[in-house]
């Protein structure tokens, strides 16, 4: 990494403000304003003043606290930059013997390795800062000491490790309760959220969304809001609820041109193109992503082109305009390096990997064997690439997603061993941090293998174990408990709760639903116990229903894809690449 020495950085003018990162969907929350408006003279102004202070400031605490506060302003937009500032700043608060400096600027480090896609540096830096806020004050180091475990848990979760991250979000959160930190409680819920979702829990994770949501409501906090909304609208596009998705998108996106907010705005227009693009109205997914990456270059949010830049590659993808789609997979590479971004570096090389397979995928069809075994081929180097710098980042998922992709591209080279051994691997990984979307993929992609090797009796089995990962990601007791969540704390119906005329009208209600409730136990108690056998007797016919509708599903499938081997399952790939794409959104 270059460095640029201190009084080159001091006499430049940056126009960009970084705060530091905790979770989100994306679990990035940088607040940045550019270009000619009013934000960025003020942001100039701020800037212009921590140099001038720095200029004139002795070696002493104030200076530990400028340079400290300008590492913030340049944050993800000069990480090089920023970096050496809090370096510089905990260099003289230790020669000042200073703790609460030396916390600070350790905290910081952590939060720019964090935003370069370093989650195991970043951990270090994290557990560095917290011993010393613990020292300042115990027994956890107070509020700062409260951020820190929150964010020491989201970095083992971005490692795959999730029972550390819980562990350390819940202690996070037991901490800030303590101490009645109703921000705290409401960032740890957000975070204990996320690593729900990302096991497959969606109503535990719901559950926290709505928790979070409801404090950062009475907090006022619009911007929270948005973010909270936007991440339930995650996982009901998960689930394939796209209505309900995009009801909680659009709330989100008017939150966020309430307060203009314009990075929130860019996060949620590329939500709302995912959207269109699962839909398969492409056009509508490429004007909302287009539109977002418009307003990030506007104001210089360099998360915001990235993402949207790797959004606007696979809706060309999709369209199946390959070299369109590498092309701004190229730029967003581009983008990624310049914020020192390795894990985004990795998801675009093994993008850039599945495009190969595919274009290989389209010559094999034309009949050039010679050029798909190329193209496969190179492929197959690519996807050992993402690979290799997911296994050094220790992003498991990542890894297990690369891995199935290898295997993919070998069974497409007719090396059938080696694609075995792909997907075994990728299964382990997948298993080891309970990645039920992997797991369930990689079923389908076993039975495709099976398929292709005649091993009908092993594909069907495969096939069996793909539905029932997909039943409990997608079974009816979770959308009960997820529709119990909503008509809990949904947030028009809280907005409206808030009035105390509401508030009175409800205690109305209730005293004449008592009364009323008592009256009708006792005429209609005949009545319910037959209404819950009849209901009992249907309950069973559907079930009967369903389970012969699974087995009919499954007949015709097994018979469709005996014909489409060679070409695979397109759908199901596009969910391996375009699911990575959605969960750090933000």
């Amino acid at each position: 990494m270059h460095y640029y020495p201190v009084n080159v950085i001091l006499k430049k003018v940056y126009v960009r403000r970084s705060n530091i990162i905790f979770r989100t969907i994306c679990l990035c929350t940088l607040s940045v304003l550019g270009g000619l408006s009013i934000s960025a003279y003020s942001q100039n102004r701020k800037i212009d003043s921590l140099r001038a202070v720095l200029s004139i400031s002795p070696p002493d605490t104030g200076k530990v606290t400028a340079l400290i506060s300008l590492a913030r302003e340049f944050g993800a937009s000069k990480t090089d930059s920023a970096f050496l500032l809090d370096r510089e700043a905990f260099r003289l608060a230790q020669k000042l013997n200073w703790e609460n400096g030396m916390a600070s600027a350790l905290h910081g480090i952590g939060s720019l390795y964090y935003l370069a896609g370093r989650p195991d540096s970043a951990l270090y830096y994290y557990n560095r800062s917290y011993e010393r806020w613990k020292k300042i004050f115990p027994p956890f180091g107070g509020a700062k000491g409260i951020v820190l475990l929150g964010n020491i848990g989201v970095m083992y979760d971005d490692q795959g490790d999730r029972n550390n991250a819980l562990k350390y979000c819940n202690e996070a959160l037991d901490h800030a309760r303590s101490i009645n930190d109703s921000s705290g409680m409401a960032k740890n819920f957000g975070n204990i959220g996320v690593i729900y979702k990302e096991t497959g829990n969606y109503p535990q994770a719901l559950h926290y969304y709505f928790l979070a949501l409801d404090l950062k409501k009475a907090l006022g906090n619009k911007k929270e809001q948005a973010l909270t909304l936007g991440n339930i609208g995650i996982i009901y596009k998960d689930q394939g609820d796209y209505p309900r998705a995009l009801d909680h998108y659009l709330k989100a996106l008017k939150l966020t041109e309430e307060i203009g907010d314009k990075k929130g705005s860019v996060r949620n227009l590329n939500n709302i193109g995912i959207l269109y693009y699962l839909l398969g109205d492409l056009d509508n997914a490429l004007e909302h992503h287009q539109k977002a990456y418009r307003i990030a270059t506007e104001i210089k949010d360099k998360r915001g082109m990235n993402d949207n830049l790797g959004s606007i590659a696979s809706d060309y993808w999709k369209l199946k305009r390959f070299t369109l789609a590498l092309r701004y997979y190229t730029r967003e590479m581009g983008v990624a390096d310049s914020m020192k971004d390795r894990l985004s570096v990795c998801r675009i090389t093994g993008d850039e990997g599945a495009i190969y397979k595919d274009l290989g995928d389209s010559a094999l069809r034309s009949g050039n064997r010679e050029l798909a075994n190329e193209l496969y081929d190179k492929a197959v180097q690519l996807d050992k690439n993402a690979i290799d710098l997911a296994a050094k980042l220790h992003a498991v998922k990542e890894e297990s997603d690369f891995t199935t992709n290898l295997g993919c591209a070998y069974t497409a080279l007719k090396k059938n061993a080696e694609a075995e051994k792909c997907f075994i691997l990728s299964l382990e990984l997948a298993r080891s941090i309970h990645h039920l979307e992997g797991m369930k993929e990689l079923e389908f992609n076993f039975y495709l293998l099976d398929s292709a090797r005649g091993n009908f009796n092993g594909a069907f089995s495969h096939y069996k174990n793909g539905i029932a990962y997909r039943d409990s990601l997608f079974n009816n007791e979770n959308v009960k408990k997820q529709t119990q969540l909503e008509m809990r704390f949904d947030f028009d119906k809280k907005t409206a709760a808030d009035s105390v005329k509401v508030a009175e009208e409800k205690k109305v209600v209730a005293a004449e639903l008592k009364s009323e409730q008592g009256q009708r136990y006792s005429l209609y108690g005949g009545l319910i116990l037959v209404l819950i056998f009849a209901g009992a007797m249907f309950n069973r016919f559907r079930v009967t229903q369903k389970q012969k509708l699974i087995i009919e599903r499954q007949k015709e499938v097994v018979e469709e894809q005996k014909k489409i081997v060679e070409e695979k399952n397109k759908d199901i790939l596009d969910s391996i690449h375009y699911a990575r794409r959605i969960q750090r959104a933000l």
